[in-house]
């Protein structure tokens, strides 16, 4: 939500206390601003289509590192991580194509064990295959060299032979 005061992002955690027998004590609330979580998540390479995001497990993006403003608040609820989140095992990985930005993705996720809650690293396909694309076409020019040399070989050896 946001805050009334300032109007920046918040998350709202709450705590209810109880007595011994059982009746209500008492709420704890507390606010963590967004801005926390964001400047948190920029510490981790991600590369440079890549993201952290921070989700409830109903499917309320909490934070997204980047966030360029549109992201926090967006309701993922429809997405199919989040439609399947109870079938799913606690920790995982996952390939979608974001609901936000459109991007191929290949990503991990992680849920709380103590919260509602769950965090995705995420890495674009392009990023995370463009290595492996670089190895391949330096190893398909050197087999077509070797091909081009072989070739080139033989052509001279068999005109020597005439």
């Amino acid at each position: 939500m946001r805050s009334r005061s300032r109007g920046q992002w918040v998350i709202t955690a709450s705590r209810r206390f109880n007595h011994p027998n059982g009746s209500f004590a008492g709420v704890a609330l507390t606010t963590i601003d967004v801005a926390f979580f964001l400047q948190f998540y920029r510490g981790f390479d991600v590369g440079r289509n890549g993201c952290i995001a921070f989700a409830s497990t109903d499917g309320i993006m909490l934070a997204r590192s980047p966030d360029d403003g549109n992201f926090t608040g967006s309701d993922l609820s429809d997405a199919a991580l989040f439609r399947n989140l109870r079938k799913r095992p606690a920790a995982g990985a996952y390939y979608f194509q974001s609901p936000l930005d459109g991007v191929q993705r290949l990503s991990f996720y992680q849920l709380s064990n103590r919260y509602p809650v769950i965090v995705v690293a995420t890495q674009s396909q392009d990023d995370v295959l463009a290595p492996w694309r670089r190895a391949a076409l330096t190893r398909t020019a050197v087999v077509v060299g070797l091909i081009g040399a072989l070739g080139g070989a033989a052509l001279t050896r068999h005109d020597r032979a005439q």
